[in-house]
């Protein structure tokens, strides 16, 4: 093939390839745990060598998100807007352009919001001795997510349980500390958070001893004998 034809027949390939649809990108999955956002795709069927894909992100009052580090990708085919979708309460619509020439073509995700979509993991929780009873905190499972656990949207149940297996449960709005009421002297407990209305990954239960109350009668009588002895001591 001499020189002239195959400038010609490349001539007439890139004439194809610009005038061609490019197909546009599918298996758009927008995962999200624990309020890490993860955007991955694939190439359309027949996609053409050289397209390149970018991320586009609007929110619901119109606003252009710019992710700088998702234009122009080729591979890997995936992309991390967790700093992008940082608004917890925003409303998201995310899409992925493919792009050859003059020609782009685009596929969209379903409308994302980060405090409903996400996958939430229980608050921390700490137990401590209080008052001859037992406070349960809560706290974020990171300071910056200390507001969003906060919001009016959540409700909390803590789970009680002895060691004796009796149970019982007690709601609460906020992360906030509460105080365990009627729990028995000397006994061992347990406590277990969960996010009402939310799905959240399993965690250990933290546990404390209620202390012991001291016998009255006991106290009386020690106080007796020692002031017997004091008295001994005194006269002999």
């Amino acid at each position: 093939m001499s020189a002239v034809t195959r400038a010609l027949a490349a001539a007439v390939l890139l004439h194809m390839a610009l005038c061609m649809d490019i197909p546009a990108p599918v298996h758009l999955v927008l995962s999200s745990q624990y309020f890490v956002h993860l955007l991955s795709w694939e190439k359309g069927p027949g996609s053409p060598d050289g397209v390149h894909f970018s991320v586009g992100i609007r929110t619901l009052s119109g606003t252009e998100v710019v992710v700088k580090e998702c234009e122009n990708v080729t591979s890997p085919l995936r992309c991390n807007l967790t700093e992008a979708l940082s608004d917890a309460e925003e409303t998201y619509y995310v899409n992925v352009s493919a792009s050859l020439g003059n020609h782009t073509s685009y596929s969209h995700c379903s409308p994302f919001q980060p405090i409903l979509n996400t996958m939430m993991e229980a608050p921390l929780l700490s137990v401590a001795v209080c008052n001859r009873t037992l406070c349960v905190s809560l706290r974020a499972p990171t300071e910056k997510l200390q507001d969003v656990y906060n919001s009016h949207r959540f409700e909390y149940r803590l789970v009680v349980s002895s060691e004796d297996g009796a149970e019982f449960e007690q709601k609460i709005e906020g992360l906030r500390t509460v105080t365990l009421e009627d729990l028995a002297p000397g006994r061992r407990y347990c406590v277990n958070v969960r996010i009402v209305n939310r799905s959240t990954p399993h965690r250990d239960p933290v546990c404390a001893d209620v202390p012991r109350s001291t016998d009255v009668s006991d106290a009386v009588i020690s106080v007796v004998l020692c002031c017997v002895c004091v008295c001994v001591c005194v006269f002999f």
